[in-house]
């Protein structure tokens, strides 16, 4: 995604629901649409979630 997610109280309520769109709801739709893959796996599959603080910081521009 191209978009700033980090207005605070400038951002509006369609960039707000833009980036939760993006990264939570782009993630959760991405795992549901493979875990029928990883259930075919031979081997034990797993799903690794990677993140950081930089969420948590508020700095503009500083997401997905």
């Amino acid at each position: 995604s191209n978009f700033d997610c980090g207005g605070g109280t400038r951002e509006s309520y369609e960039s707000a629901k833009e980036c939760i769109d993006t990264n939570y709801y782009g993630t959760v739709k991405l795992t549901k649409a493979l875990l029928p893959f990883l259930r075919l796996s031979p081997h034990k599959a797993r799903i690794v979630m990677v993140s950081s603080i930089a969420g948590l910081l508020c700095v503009s521009s500083n997401t997905a």
